[in-house]
């Protein structure tokens, strides 16, 4: 019971409260301390967003656009009185009686965001997708200010497009952050105009990197490296600004994931650092050129790794390099395994064409190699596209139709590919006449008897590294 009454006295004395006196006990400290007036802050985003909000847009888009429609009807007015295209009739999948597709042009009028980069001339950036078959657009700034914009280039690959504002005055630009360095769960904050609510801004942190496969496109659309977030993004957030707590623009808000259309929490950005290269060649050329390495490369995966005896599941494997070209110049041989672009790690394929595909014709970049087992860095230059790209299947099975010889080289023991028929998987892989055999997943293999017994059970992966003429190369077959 004393104990109690101590401890209950001891938290009346921390109260002021004496319990011996009525009277209370004067101190100059609590004198002073009543005398300030205290205010304690609500931790607040709004200074930031009163910074960042001038630098974001709406952009408001009129346009024609080509529609397809379909009548229910049959071709033929007449027929509607017989009973030939009811179901089970033996006519119902005539011509006559399935819906006619339609083509018809027609006016729209869409609405997107977009981020100012450049004051001084106008230069605001926002989605492809947002000004498609656009025939006037004009951009409204945060305190009604409302500009006509000309469309300076737009690029389907990347998904961005740069508008230029006429006759404006006194815009604001935002700052871009280096995307490289964010990190997931670093936070982020959303603004655009979802739904024509001006100005909305939403909260979250970074949920992802190097994010792919989100259109699911074809090949050459694959160039993918977003930054997922849980801020929330909706229609009409195409085009905004994703940013820091530093008020700078880590993204530009253009896709989410939805089953039905609305917000579950997974949205995507284009990295800022895309942003800048793509934008630079666009004021700098009017359109994006994209150049090339001179390499054949694919995705580094865990069962090629093994294949090929690499310490790493992940980044992109270089299959072949093509004769005088740049990467042939900076020393980058078939079998290395890139896992960097300016000291960026890259984790895969898609990634690596984002990066790649961002930077213009004569730009210097660093690539960082894996080659066996050591980490190397190599200069290189972007060149233009000496060839057509053409699309080829990437994955065959099978080498029937190639048929093999023993060889002696220089008194080694070799295979040689003797006749390819055109029509075979063997070509279709990439095998040709004359080829070299030197390792089959860096098994060497020494004659026709070595390779038979390698296949007898198919591995899940076949690198083939061959010989042709002065050049090295691999042919991958899953």
């Amino acid at each position: 019971m004393k104990k109690t009454i101590l401890i209950f006295s001891s938290l009346l004395a921390i109260m002021g409260i004496s319990l011996a006196s009525s009277t209370p006990i004067k101190s100059p400290v609590n004198d002073n301390i009543s005398k300030v007036k205290i205010h304690q802050q609500v931790p607040t985003l709004a200074p930031l967003i009163r910074k960042v909000i001038p630098s974001v847009v709406s952009v408001n888009v009129e346009g024609i656009e080509t529609v397809k429609t379909t009548s229910k009807s049959p071709t033929i007015p007449f027929w509607r009185l017989f009973p030939f295209c009811e179901k089970g009739s033996p006519f119902q999948d005539s011509p006559f009686c399935k819906p006619q597709k339609k083509t018809e042009r027609q006016e729209f009028a869409a609405l997107g965001s977009g981020v100012i980069l450049n004051a001084a001339k106008g230069y605001v950036v926002t989605n492809c997708h947002v000004i498609s078959n656009a025939t006037k657009v004009q951009v409204s700034l945060n305190d009604g200010r409302i500009y006509d914009a000309k469309i300076i280039a737009k690029d389907r690959l990347s998904d961005l497009s740069l508008l230029q504002l006429i006759d404006f005055k006194n815009l604001t630009a935002i700052k871009l952050a280096d995307s490289d360095t964010l990190q997931v769960g670093d936070y982020s904050i959303a603004i655009g105009n979802p739904f024509g609510l001006d100005n909305s801004v939403t909260s979250g942190i970074i949920s992802g990197l190097e994010r792919s496969g989100i259109y699911k496109t074809t090949e050459d659309n694959n160039t993918e490296d977003f930054i997922q977030t849980d801020a929330p993004i909706n229609r009409g957030n195409s085009g905004g600004a994703l940013v820091n707590l530093k008020g700078e623009l880590i993204g530009i808000n253009t896709a989410i994931y939805s089953p039905r259309g609305g917000n579950i929490g997974i949205g995507f950005a284009i990295p800022s650092n895309i942003v800048k290269n793509i934008t630079s060649q666009m004021i700098q050329y009017g359109q994006v050129k994209r150049g090339s390495l001179g390499l054949k490369v694919t995705d580094l995966t865990a069962s090629l790794a093994k294949a090929m005896k690499i310490n790493i599941n992940r980044g992109v494997f270089v299959s072949s390099v093509y004769m005088h070209s740049s990467a042939q110049r900076a020393g980058i041989k078939s079998g290395d395994v890139i896992i960097s672009i300016n000291n960026h790690s890259i984790d895969g394929l898609p990634p690596f064409k984002a990066d790649f595909g961002s930077f213009p014709i004569g730009a210097k970049i660093s690539l960082g190699l894996l080659r066996n087992g050591n980490k190397i860095n190599v200069k290189v230059t972007i060149e233009k596209i000496q060839h057509s790209p053409k699309k080829t299947p990437i994955v065959y099975r099978g080498l029937e139709g190639a048929n093999f010889s023993n060889i002696k080289i220089k008194g080694e023991n070799l295979l040689k590919v003797d006749s390819v028929d055109q029509k075979s998987n063997a070509f279709l892989l990439g095998l040709r006449q004359g080829d070299i055999i030197l390792s089959v997943n860096e098994n060497h293999v020494n004659n026709i008897k070595e390779l038979h017994n390698l296949l007898l059970s198919p591995p899940p992966y076949l690198a083939l590294h061959i010989l042709r003429g002065e050049n090295s190369l691999y042919l991958l077959l899953e």
